[in-house]
């Protein structure tokens, strides 16, 4: 009977700090900041709201993209995989710079991994915040050879400075497709490629 009640207890006390933990995520997130990021149309802005976000409203809106992702998109088996590992795999922490959690996770979703994805299609989910509502699914954008106008809306989309004085994108990722020009060091960023994780070394000319 003791012992019942000592398991009960456990139960209880866990319970409460996984709730206390919850409470306290919640508290970190500013919705009014997340919206403001959310909805804005012009790149430049989106960028320099995004940076000032903390770890906890970038996990946030990260994980709520994949969510929709694996909820509304027409996704192959392995895909599908791949979203629910990476779900799993997000923590606030990820978004933390140079934090062991964001290194070991670059590691992981390499180019191989997200070679799943076709590199618009991945641009798509992980490169940008382009709603997806208001887009649509990928394999309607896709249909009929639409996707490499789409990415152009998108990468020169209001706000892009695609001068060779900024920094829009990161070379070599699978997810900044035609990111090979180099850009100034002392305009290179922590926010570009897959998650927005990477660094911002490069940039498309128009």
């Amino acid at each position: 009977m003791k012992n019942l009640l000592l398991i009960m207890c456990s139960l209880l006390l866990t319970n409460f700090f996984i709730s206390c933990s919850n409470e306290e995520n919640a508290s970190n997130i500013d919705e009014e900041k997340i919206q403001y990021v959310l909805q804005s149309k012009n790149s430049e802005v989106t960028k320099a709201a995004y940076q000032l976000l903390s770890p906890q409203e970038k996990y946030f809106i990260w994980d709520e993209r994949i969510d929709y992702i694996i909820a509304n998109e027409d996704l192959t088996s392995e895909q599908t995989t791949f979203m629910n590992e990476l779900k799993s795999d997000l923590s606030s922490d990820v978004f933390v710079d140079n934090s062991t959690t964001q290194l070991s996770l670059k590691d992981k979703y390499n180019n191989n991994k997200l070679s799943i994805f076709e590199p618009i299609q991945g641009y798509y989910y992980f490169g940008t915040l382009a709603s997806m509502v208001d887009n649509g699914k990928w394999s309607s954008i896709s249909a009929g050879g639409g996707a490499a106008s789409f990415y152009d809306s998108l990468v020169f989309a209001p706000g892009d400075p695609n001068d060779g004085n900024h920094c829009t994108c990161n070379q070599g990722s699978i997810v900044n497709p035609g990111c090979d020009t180099d850009c100034p060091e002392d305009k290179q960023t922590n926010d570009c490629g897959f998650l927005w994780i990477w660094e911002c070394n490069g940039y498309m000319p128009l």
